[in-house]
């Protein structure tokens, strides 16, 4: 059951509400996909680029890739990186919403698809159904956008946001 939020990534680039059809935008893929076909376009030819004096870049695109992915709950949760704040930050900016918006993704959870573990924002008025709905290795579909990248010489971290849940 998807309950409603107050604020979603569709709600920033539309309304300050949810409704029923906005769900509909999030399309069945993996994150995998996400991250090695999709994205693949956007870093190579990216909407915005922010560099920084150590040789690093912030890629941000204006496809956000809204997609239902299926993976495991890990059960851990920490704070979002100071890097992954960074493209958040830098991705409010690119599309002309408040700062403050970054204060909704405090904590970073952990899942699993095909035994590859990503850590992801959750929105905190979702993030706070976790503990009484969710346990370790539950199977979710998770309700998620892909903002962009952090570039560097030697990797790329891929920075999603979720949205939203459903316990399968």
């Amino acid at each position: 059951m998807k309950r409603f939020v107050s604020f979603t990534l569709l709600a920033l680039l539309s309304a300050n509400h949810i409704v029923a059809q906005d769900w509909a935008k999030y399309q069945p893929r993996s994150l995998k996909q996400i991250t090695t076909e999709l994205a693949e376009a956007s870093l190579k030819n990216p909407d915005v680029i922010i560099t920084d004096s150590k040789g690093g870049s912030i890629v941000l695109s204006r496809d956000t890739f809204p997609s239902q992915v299926a993976v495991v709950y890990g059960g851990s949760v920490r704070k979002v990186s100071d890097q992954k704040k960074q493209v958040i930050a830098a991705w409010l900016k690119a599309v002309g919403k408040p700062a403050d918006y970054l204060d909704l993704f405090e904590s970073e959870y952990l899942f699993t698809e095909d035994a590859k573990e990503y850590w992801l924002p959750v929105q905190k008025q979702v993030a706070s159904y976790f503990e009484k709905e969710l346990r370790k290795s539950d199977k979710v579909n998770l309700y998620a956008v892909w903002l962009g990248a952090r570039k560097d010489s030697k990797n790329v971290e891929h920075v999603f946001l979720v949205n939203e849940f459903e316990k399968q």
